[in-house]
């Protein structure tokens, strides 16, 4: 089965899902959030997050299906898939902090595919 990942409400998953692929929405827990649906740019501040604030973001997403925007607001987010970008410095550790905190709230992690 081949799958095809994106942000919730991306063009990308209807194209996916028309063409019979497995469209997975994904969550980011090491990037900000300016809506659900739009991540914030990464040259503004509070775009990249990573330890224990990619943990607690990872957690609302997945436990309370929701995500805290910059501005504050919060917003519902269903996914299926989290991300964690690894191109940081640190990622390995974001990595580790983010599968352990799901862990701790009864987060069974596995593949989607």
């Amino acid at each position: 089965v081949t799958a095809v990942l994106s942000a919730p409400g991306a063009a990308l998953l209807s194209a996916a899902s028309y063409a019979g692929l497995d469209a997975v929405t994904e969550g980011f827990a090491d990037r900000g959030y300016a809506s659900a649906s739009e991540l914030t740019p990464r040259d503004q501040e509070g775009a990249v997050l990573s330890g224990d604030r990619a943990a607690a973001q990872a957690c609302a997403i997945v436990v309370d299906g929701t995500v805290t925007t910059l501005a504050g607001a919060s917003e519902p987010i269903t996914v299926r898939s989290i991300c964690i970008h690894g191109d940081a410095p640190d990622a390995a550790q974001t990595a580790r902090a983010v599968a352990a905190a799901l862990r701790r709230r009864g987060v069974e992690l596995r593949a989607f595919a």
